[in-house]
């Protein structure tokens, strides 16, 4: 999901995306999976949220990095 956002960005961080966005770029209309992923990226502190329910996502620094670690 990081990796996700961090495309839509255009490799920039501290931008909202919308989870729409998000889910359309990874190809995956399942909520349940993508509420799973949004959790887990939250609570690694990879990810921002935003709006109840959740609308828009924003890759933080730790998430930038965590997403070139992967290259």
């Amino acid at each position: 999901m990081c990796k996700a956002v961090y495309d839509i960005m255009e490799k920039k961080h501290s931008k909202w995306v919308s989870l729409a966005a998000v889910s359309d770029h990874l190809k995956v209309k399942d909520e349940e999976m993508l509420q799973g992923a949004m959790s887990h990226a939250v609570r690694k502190g990879w990810l921002r949220v935003g709006g109840q329910p959740v609308h828009s996502l924003m890759l933080v620094e730790a998430g930038a990095q965590a997403v070139l670690a992967k290259k």
